[in-house]
């Protein structure tokens, strides 16, 4: 049997505890931990009116007939009754576009078999009306032209860019305006912005005729057309530190 020394004796106690605290130590959870920030999140939209600087009005003339030069003869004239409308109106001939120009053949089907019975011509015109005051009148003599197919108006602004933009402030400044109101609610103070987007803004969408409806009424009275303020809007929201 063999006997430790007094020194060697020491020094496997000590040894022994300096591992027993070292594996005692790498147990423990670190004490510096991440925090969370606290913040909050809020929507806030807004929405800008005005009248609208034109008025984009636009129709198809179609006509049918036996053959090609009969169906683009009786568009052209058409046409040309239109042109005689917007002179009387005195919209500048620049504001009257018709590039657009198509030829179908038209066919009856009786029992699988297939009749060709003649050519549709269709003529595509946008107008631009800037007086305003000319819209009720323009509508009523497009209602009287036998091929012609009022399909929209538009009633647009010549800068929507600065609406949008004023749009776009107005709910940001309403955002923070909110945060500010909760957070002094819960005696809390207001950071800085963490994120922010825009959810999407909403422009004047055309407003689409029913020429069939509209040509009925119009025999009888003048259509009275008012034109009204037009509305850009959008959505904004925005996440604030909190103190």
């Amino acid at each position: 049997m063999k006997f430790l020394t007094p020194v060697y004796a020491l020094m496997l106690a000590s040894s022994s505890l300096y591992i027993s605290t070292s594996h005692a130590d790498t147990s423990v959870t670190p004490s510096s931990t991440m925090v969370q920030a606290a913040t909050v999140q809020v929507s806030a939209s807004s929405e800008v009116k005005s009248m609208p600087d034109y008025v984009l009005v636009n129709l198809q003339l179609n006509d049918t007939q036996p053959t090609l030069e009969e169906a683009k003869t009786s568009v052209d004239k058409a046409f040309g009754q239109l042109l005689n409308i917007t002179n009387e109106l005195n919209i500048p001939q620049g504001m009257v576009r018709a590039e657009q120009i198509r030829n179908y053949p038209r066919y009856q089907w009786n029992r699988g078999d297939r009749r060709y019975t003649g050519e549709e011509v269709s003529r595509s015109v946008q107008i631009s009306l800037y007086d305003l005051d000319q819209y009720t009148s323009l509508i009523d003599h497009l209602l009287q032209l036998p091929l012609a197919q009022i399909q929209n108006s538009s009633f647009l602004f010549e800068d929507p860019t600065k609406l949008e933009n004023e749009a776009l402030k107005t709910a940001l400044l309403k955002a923070r305006d909110k945060a500010e109101l909760m957070a002094a609610t819960m005696k809390r103070e207001l950071g800085g912005v963490i994120s922010m987007a825009e959810n999407g803004n909403h422009s004047p969408s055309p407003m689409v005729f029913r020429s069939a409806f509209a040509k009925a009424e119009s025999a009888d009275t003048s259509s009275n057309m008012m034109v009204q303020e037009q509305s850009v809007s959008t959505s904004v929201t925005v996440q604030f530190e909190l103190k």
